[in-house]
């Protein structure tokens, strides 16, 4: 069987949204691996090749912002991984920062 070319990380604190992104991505042809917070998912990333990450903006910890920040960190020099974040915050300030 094939490794999927997308290893794909999905980081929210609310389950329901893990288990339809992770759903909607796996129907796709997408490896999907899932964690709660932040922390947990620099762990998975450590022991992981994801390719992307799909994090909540908000979220308890460590926030999706700061998720990113650190991936970016740890992965200097490595393949890229990209991140996209998902918010329900309508603010300009946010979103530009997301």
């Amino acid at each position: 069987m094939e490794t999927p070319a997308i290893q794909a990380l999905l980081v929210d604190d609310d389950p329901t949204m893990r288990t339809l992104l992770a759903a909607i991505l796996e129907e796709r042809g997408y490896a999907v691996d899932s964690a709660a917070d932040g922390h947990a998912a620099l762990r998975l990333m450590a022991a992981g090749a994801h390719n992307l990450v799909v994090t909540d903006h908000y979220m308890p910890g460590m926030d999706g912002l700061s998720l990113c920040r650190a991936l970016r960190e740890r992965t200097r020099g490595r393949p890229y991984v990209y991140c996209i974040m998902l918010t329900a915050a309508d603010d300009e300030a946010t979103l530009v920062a997301a």
